[in-house]
């Protein structure tokens, strides 16, 4: 909430945005983007991405574990799209 109100102080447009991933896409996230009131809220879906966070040999990082289906991604959308802010 902190980060809301400098914005608001400083006139600066506040927009969210979420990445849903495996530990997070069964979140019901209404009532904190709604107190939040951000301007615009996108949400994407994780990517796996080759030489980045596919988990390969000389990568930092592996997501491969956080990777949500089209199915689930969706289902969260659903849970949201009643949300101005979406």
């Amino acid at each position: 909430l902190k980060v809301r109100e400098m914005c608001q102080e400083q006139s600066i447009i506040f927009k969210i945005n979420t990445v849903v991933c495996s530990l997070n896409w069964e979140e019901d996230m209404t009532e904190f983007i709604r107190s939040l009131n951000p301007k615009r809220w996108k949400c994407f879906q994780v990517l796996i991405l080759e030489q980045e966070n596919a988990g390969g040999e000389d990568e930092l990082r592996d997501a491969r574990s956080l990777t949500v289906s089209r199915e689930q991604f969706n289902s969260f959308v659903r849970r949201h799209r009643e949300s101005d802010h979406i």
